[in-house]
């Protein structure tokens, strides 16, 4: 069960460096923002890496209840 808990913190970790990642801006991209490539980034976010995310921790939950 302790190993599912700090895999289920592991994730959520990863979860929040991928999403600070993708939506990191400089001041260099501040002057051309662009509403497209931040909605291209969130997009690649919500449709391929949380349904992985969301498999993972439903993994790490079942080997925490099951254990």
């Amino acid at each position: 069960m302790n190993i599912a808990i700090i895999f289920v913190i592991l994730i959520g970790i990863a979860a929040v460096a991928i999403t600070l990642g993708l939506t990191k801006i400089t001041d260099e991209e501040d002057k051309k923002y662009d509403s497209g490539k931040s909605t291209s980034n969130m997009l690649v976010l919500y449709i391929i890496i949380l349904p992985i995310l969301v498999i993972l921790v439903g993994i790490a939950a079942s080997m925490a209840v099951f254990s």
